[in-house]
């Protein structure tokens, strides 16, 4: 008896606890605190001119570096069937542009999640998508965007839960309304003070209360580049995850990165208005690495390693410790060249990878210690180049780059970018080619007024010089190296960061000499100019740099900058050898074409003294008579040697070589 009425106890508390992780509110929270997930946000066809093909980004970029989860900014028909049978986690975004319909019409609702969810949840052809999350609007509560979005929000969310109930969809497809950070504040900066903003406090309390009711996480968008732009009191270190940051003191608690600091803020301002508990999801973080100051590969590095390492670690915050965000998406996976600058020239540089697949650094995606995959099998446009004529008058070809820049991507030229070094009239080549592979390469978007020129020949070059590093690319490169090694910034101050500084205490400091010192086993001075940015444990990094460049070279050009910016191009210098001893090729590119170029160009001045040659051939043969016949065929020989630069037999005239000089300078 005893026997029976336990074993009766036990199925009511099986089947309690059953229940109890099915409900809606507790199939998020009940995946255990602690679980830390990294994803990626792909960007939508439309931000890119040539964008690389789904079937080739899901298994050349996804699948290869093991992305697990990925948000869309729409319900791309492509991009979802090639997700299909991936196994890889989806958020499909709802654009702002649609809050308004499918927010006063439940029917609208119903036919969105049928035609964007059901029929690719349910697919057997193929495989099925595993679709997780629908985001709803994209940052609409933003404030530049007043009440254009605001007032349909809640209301799309509130229909498009009801369709995904109605299609049986509830408990495994969650409705999720991405947010950016300016919804909350704090005057004084302390994330204790936290609260959302006050335009905001009824709408946020009706989102709260919807997210609760259907155990859906708040989803944030922090961008920490234009957080760091905007508070000028804001470290570097502090927003890079660098240990010997200063702390922020609030109360007992202490804040030693900008990433803390903000998710704590949204913590304070959800226990404000009775959340406190609810989960949160980091919808968008990212660090660009072109088109301003500080927006470089190595920097782009060190933020997304510090960020996926603190992740890793479970630390979470102050106000929640051992409980990070359940779920953080990096933005974003590819540069996007028709992506809307109008915050700034670096908003066309987000990804990890160029826009042709390529990885830019090596971050922790999924793939483990292992480096990052590039895209294979990729579709490049022809090797062809629009460049500046030298030969017309270019003294007014300023308004034909303006022209060209105003469709066509120059972000790299503005103040900071990996371009903005390389002066007239080589910007204006940057241009013209960039508004050249925008168009496909049609002749007619190279003509600029006939100040247009296109070659075969690359007009890049790899060549260092104190100036600049140019690159100009197609619009599929087979390799992208506008990377500037130096830069001239005339009206910006680079500071050095601080976690340098123990770096240049221990090299100056100590007796142990700098790695380029123990490499090159000679004494180490304490104005030697490689001890602040290359200690005696990294002598690998000095050597790869010396083997690349010359120490000579280094030094001379490290000497020549001024010493708020040698940080930076020695980082530069670092990540160009990185990627030359990786591919070998890589760094013989900009010679060869170089000297393919000279031969290009003496090959075009041989035909034409030839083709000058026959002609007077031609007209002197018409006043030929017989009997001077032998003397002027001894005399057009003669020429021939001249303009050919090759010994007449029966003529020692003496010659000089052709000038080679660089057709570009």
């Amino acid at each position: 008896m005893r026997s029976n009425r336990r074993s009766i106890l036990f199925m009511r508390l099986l089947l309690l606890l059953l229940l109890v992780a099915w409900s809606p509110a507790s199939w998020w929270r009940g995946r255990g605190w602690g679980a830390t997930a990294v994803g990626v946000n792909w960007g939508a066809s439309s931000s890119s001119s040539h964008p690389l093909p789904p079937s080739v980004v899901v298994p050349g970029l996804l699948q290869a570096n093991r992305v697990a989860r990925v948000k869309l900014p729409d319900a791309d028909p492509s991009v979802l069937a090639s997700l299909a049978g991936s196994g890889i986690a989806v958020a499909i975004g709802v654009p702002n542009e649609m809050l308004r319909s499918l927010s006063s019409s439940k029917s609208a609702a119903v036919s969105w999640v049928h035609d964007n969810v059901t029929r690719y949840v349910s697919s057997t052809n193929g495989g099925s998508v595993r679709i997780e999350f629908i985001a709803v609007g994209d940052e609409a509560f933003l404030l530049s965007y007043g009440q254009t979005f605001q007032p349909h929000v809640v209301g799309a969310a509130t229909n498009i839960q009801r369709a995904l109930t109605a299609a049986n969809l509830a408990n495994t497809v969650k409705v999720i309304v991405p947010c950016s950070s300016d919804v909350y504040q704090s005057e004084s900066n302390l994330p204790s003070k936290g609260h959302f903003r006050p335009d905001l406090n009824k709408t946020m309390i009706e989102l709260l209360s919807f997210l609760d009711k259907h155990g859906s996480p708040f989803v944030v968008d922090i961008d920490p580049f234009l957080t760091f732009q905007q508070k000028k009191n804001l470290s570097l270190d502090f927003v890079l995850f660098q240990t010997n940051s200063h702390p922020l003191s609030d109360g007992p608690n202490k804040y030693r990165n900008h990433f803390d600091m903000s998710i704590d803020t949204l913590v304070s301002a959800l226990s404000k208005v009775g959340y406190a508990e609810m989960d949160i999801i980091v919808g968008k973080i990212g660090w660009p690495t072109d088109g301003a100051m500080n927006a470089t590969p190595a920097v782009a590095q060190m933020f997304m390693q510090g960020l996926v390492d603190h992740l890793q670690s479970k630390a979470g915050t102050p106000l929640r410790p051992k409980r990070p965000p359940r779920e953080t998406y990096i933005f974003s996976l590819l540069d996007e060249d028709q992506r809307s600058i109008k915050t700034g020239n670096y908003e066309r540089h987000w990804g990890i990878f160029t826009f042709d697949g390529q990885a830019k650094y090596n971050v922790d995606l999924g793939q483990g210690s292992k480096a990052l995959a590039s895209a294979h099998d990729v579709d490049y446009l022809a090797q062809k180049w629009c460049v500046v004529n030298n030969n017309k008058d270019i003294s007014n070809v300023s308004g034909s780059a303006s022209e060209a820049c105003s469709t066509a991507d120059c972000s790299a030229l503005s103040p900071g970018g990996s371009c903005s070094g390389i002066g007239w009239p080589g910007n204006v080549s940057y241009a013209f080619n960039n508004y050249f592979q925008l168009h496909d390469q049609s002749a007619d978007s190279c003509d600029f007024g006939g100040l247009g020129l296109i070659t075969t020949v690359d007009p890049s070059g790899s060549i260092i010089n104190r100036q600049s590093h140019l690159h100009i690319v197609s619009a599929h490169p087979n390799r992208r190296g506008n990377l500037a090694l130096y830069q001239e910034y005339s009206s910006t101050t680079i500071h050095l960061p601080s976690f340098l500084l123990p770096l240049v205490a221990e090299a100056m400091g100590s007796h142990s000499p700098c790695a380029s010192c123990k490499f090159l086993r000679r004494r180490c001075t304490p104005d030697c100019v490689f001890a602040p940015f290359f200690p005696p444990h990294e002598l690998h990094k000095f050597a790869m740099v010396h083997r690349v460049f010359g120490a000579s070279n280094v030094s001379k050009m490290l000497q020549d900058l001024p010493l708020h910016q040698r940080a930076d191009a020695v980082s530069s210098l670092v990540y160009e050898a990185n990627a030359r001893m990786r591919d070998p090729v890589y760094g013989c590119v900009g010679a060869i074409s170089y000297l393919q170029h000279q031969v290009s160009q003496l090959q075009m001045q041989l035909a034409v003294a030839q083709a000058e040659m026959l002609c007077i051939q031609m007209q002197r043969a018409q006043l030929m008579d017989a009997d001077g016949m032998q003397y002027l065929m001894q005399s057009d020989l003669s020429a021939m040697a001249r303009l050919t630069n090759y010994p007449s037999s029966s003529s020692n005239v003496p010659h000089e070589p052709l000038k080679r000089g660089n057709p570009w300078a």
